[in-house]
């Protein structure tokens, strides 16, 4: 990756993040994004927060930034996303959890807010998930994972997703 890239990549995250503070309904998750530090890397395969020392850090990926620039409500939308993982504490409630399965039931409870227009294709939807695993809009994080987690033990895997 070379630094061109990396360094569009950060203006066009900022142009994103201005697009949400100038929206009446983005403005409280521009307002947590600026408070975030940023790391444009291959580290991630997507989008993702994580802490850095006693901060939260926003981590994007270039390759999957630019798949969503056709569509730049995609990018607010997976802004918004990474954001709420942040707001409803999903860094530290998954914790002694399995954390594949604790990720998808909190993309499961955080694209139910975003909702599916404003997300990519594959993103994880309680729609899209096989009705036998018992998972109901409205549910928490917790309730998604225990549904999983039944399902996989009972020897039904879960796939990964995107997202």
């Amino acid at each position: 990756m070379i630094d061109a890239d990396i360094q569009r990549v950060r203006r066009e995250l900022e142009r994103a993040v201005c697009t949400l503070l100038s929206c009446r309904d983005g403005l409280f998750y521009a307002h947590v994004l600026t408070r975030m530090g940023r790391e444009v890397s291959d580290r991630v395969p997507t989008m993702a927060v994580g802490m850095q020392g006693h901060g939260v850090v926003l981590y994007v990926n270039p390759q999957f930034w630019d798949q969503l620039a056709p569509v730049s409500h995609q990018r607010e939308g997976v802004l918004i996303h990474e954001v709420l993982h942040v707001v409803l504490r999903h860094l530290e409630r998954g914790k002694g959890a399995n954390a594949r399965l604790f990720n998808i039931a909190a993309d499961l409870s955080v694209n139910e807010i975003v909702g599916a227009h404003r997300l990519p294709d594959g993103a994880w939807l309680i729609e899209k998930m096989p009705e036998n695993l018992g998972l109901t809009r409205g549910g928490t994080t917790e309730m998604h994972y225990e549904c999983l987690r039944t399902a996989e033990q009972s020897g039904s895997p879960i796939a990964d997703g995107p997202m």
